[in-house]
C-alpha cells in the first residue's frame, strides 16, 4: 500500500524456515503469501520495502540462483555472482499478521464463469467512497429457495442495488455473509479469467 498511514503495510515479509522461503504482504484488505523452495541453512525473517526489491530483483538476470547469506535484524543481503546488494527495512513483528487458511479447509468447487458474471453484474453498482467502508464492496450470501441452494451477490452505493442469484454446491456456506471489499473483489475477477473451476 503506498497511500496508506502505515508505512510497514509498503513491505513484503520474508521468512526462511523449513517450508523453504515465505513471502508475505498484504494492505490490510487484501494478502498474499507463497512459498518457494529455499535450502535454508539458518532460519530467520525480514520485513523489506517490496518496491526496491521488486525493482532490484527485475534488473536481475532471469532463471539465475540468488543468495541471502544473511538476514539481519531489519536488513537482507542479497548476492548472484559477484553483485551484492543489502536492504534495510523495518521491524518484522511491526507486520500484521496474515490469516492462515489450511489448504482444502472449507473448500468449494464452483465455475468460474458464472463467478466473473456475478460479479462483472455486480460491480459497478458498489461505491466508490471509501469513507463508506460498508457499500464500498459486494456482499456474498447463501441462501436457500424451494430447497435450493443459491448464491446471492448484493452492491449498493446508496441509490442503486444490484442483487444476483445463481445455484451452487450445497456444501458452500458462508454464514450470515461477508463482504468483500472492491479491491479484494478486482482481484478475484482479474484470477477468474477463462473457463473452468
Amino acid at each position: 500500500d503506498k497511500q496508506g498511514t502505515m508505512p510497514i503495510l509498503a513491505n513484503v515479509l520474508i521468512t526462511g524456515n523449513s517450508r523453504g522461503l515465505e513471502i508475505a504482504a498484504t494492505d490490510l484488505e487484501v494478502c498474499f503469501s507463497g512459498v518457494w523452495k529455499a535450502e535454508v541453512a539458518r532460519e530467520g525473517t525480514v520485513c523489506v520495502k517490496a518496491a526496491a526489491l521488486s525493482k532490484m530483483l527485475d534488473a536481475m538476470p532471469k532463471k539465475s540462483e540468488l543468495t541471502l547469506p544473511s538476514m539481519k535484524k531489519h536488513g537482507l543481503e542479497i548476492r548472484q555472482g559477484k553483485t551484492r546488494y543489502e536492504l534495510y527495512g523495518d521491524d518484522p513483528a511491526q507486520f500484521p499478521p496474515i490469516p492462515v487458511i489450511e489448504a482444502g479447509a472449507g473448500e468449494v468447487v464452483l465455475d468460474a464463469e458464472v463467478i466473473r458474471e456475478m460479479i462483472t453484474k455486480t460491480i459497478f453498482s458498489q461505491s466508490g467512497d471509501s469513507l463508506q467502508y460498508h457499500l464500498a464492496g459486494i456482499f456474498w450470501e447463501t441462501i436457500e429457495v424451494a430447497d435450493k441452494s443459491l448464491l446471492r451477490l448484493t452492491s449498493t452505493d446508496g441509490h442503486r442495488l444490484t442483487v444476483i442469484d445463481r445455484p451452487c454446491h450445497d456444501s458452500l456456506d458462508l454464514g450470515e455473509g461477508i463482504l468483500i471489499p472492491s479491491k479484494g473483489i478486482r482481484e478475484i475477477n482479474r484470477i477468474l479469467k477463462g473457463k473452468g473451476d
